[in-house]
């Protein structure tokens, strides 16, 4: 049976082959949905990674993320790389494979607290590459029109 997805799920946009994060408001939490070059597209929400294939909306696969602090409006930060497929939720990490969504690994990151984990990477095919580059960006713009009136 086919699940009914969320009406925000598919905002957003992406240049031809760059992959892109987006902050999404679904079920008045926040999540970030990662792209990657694959037939999947990835999103957290209430707990949970799940994998939809990009072309039909199908689910794939959902995995609920064992996190100890977690609650319905907790953030699920989702990042992929050509390394593989990652997810924070309530101040721990987790690694899973972006095929199954299998847990391969989990940190606590015990003495952290519970607040949201930024993940970057020096992969030049990071999903959050392209949203970094345009705060950059938009920075420089910034203060180029502050230093010109």
């Amino acid at each position: 049976a086919r699940r009914r997805r969320p009406d925000a799920l598919f905002a957003g946009a992406s240049g031809a082959s760059v992959a892109f994060s987006q902050l999404i408001p679904v079920y008045g939490a926040y999540s970030i949905m990662a792209r990657r070059n694959s037939s999947l597209i990835y999103l957290g929400i209430k707990g949970h990674v799940m994998a939809f294939d990009r072309k039909s909306g199908t689910e794939a696969w959902r995995t609920e993320l064992p996190a100890r602090y977690k609650s319905s409006n907790s953030i699920v930060n989702v990042f992929c790389d050509a390394e593989g497929l990652f997810a924070s939720c309530a101040g721990e990490v987790f690694a899973l494979d972006p095929r199954s969504g299998s847990l391969l690994w989990h940190d606590r990151l015990k003495g952290m607290g519970t607040g949201v984990a930024i993940f970057a990477s020096p992969n030049e095919s990071s999903s959050q590459a392209p949203a970094i580059a345009a705060a950059d960006a938009a920075r420089r713009a910034a203060a180029a029109a502050a230093a010109a009136t």
